[in-house]
Formats: C-alpha cells, structure tokens, sequence
C-alpha cells in the first residue's frame, strides 16, 4: 500500500472550489484502492477562509499569489519536505478520476523504466 499526495491547486473563488473538492472527494472516494491518500488544496493568497476545503478532507494552504505556477512549487516542496509520500498526484481542480484502479494504473506506468510519471491526455489538448 502506498502514501500518496493528491494535490490541487484552487482559484480561491469559494462558490466553484466549493464544488471541486466536492467532486474530487467523491470520485477520489469511489475509485479509490487500498492506497492512503491525503489531499492537499493550495489556494490563492486572496482566499483566506480555508474551511471549504477542510470540508472535504484537503490539508489546505495558502500560496504567495495567484499564479498557477507558484501553486505547483507550493505543491512540489510540500511534497519534496515532507518525505511520507511514495507518490505525488497533481489533479487540475476541476479534474477527478473516473476509472476504478487509476491509482494502480498510475503506480505501474511510473515504476516502468520508461516512464517517470503519469499525466491525464485530454482530448481538446
């Protein structure tokens, strides 16, 4: 069983975050294995109530400002500091898994010789 950090990082517009993380949460909560998942919100400095997304069960933080850039490297030192997690997870906001074993399927394609990760295709990309 692995540790892994799902991560997302948030507009701080709380009325469509909101609504995200009650998706992601309850997709994340039917596809989800055996794996320990803990799942973090980093949100826009200008956003200062964190509670809509302790709702749903994110660790929530704040990022210095609005770029979604800035939000990443929030996510990759969290990440890189804390040193628990096997996995690190980067799901767009308004993105939630659909496929049961998604987590299998991603933990197999990153431990191939030929990968380094794992990344969602979108069709319109």
């Amino acid at each position: 069983m692995a540790n892994i950090l799902v991560a997302s990082c948030f507009t701080g517009n709380s009325e469509n975050d909101e609504r995200w993380c009650r998706l992601q949460t309850l997709f994340m909560n039917k596809t989800v294995s055996t794996h320990t998942i803990t799942k973090l919100a980093c949100v826009s400095n200008e956003q200062t109530n964190l509670e809509p997304y302790k709702r749903y069960g994110y660790y929530a933080t704040n990022q210095s400002d609005k770029a979604h850039h800035t939000g990443v490297k929030v996510i990759l030192d969290h990440f890189k500091q804390e040193q628990q997690y096997d996995y690190l997870c980067i799901l767009d906001s308004d993105a939630w898994p659909v496929q049961p074993y998604w987590l299998e399927n991603c933990i197999e394609w990153s431990n191939t010789s030929e990968f380094i990760g794992a990344a969602a295709i979108r069709t319109e990309n």
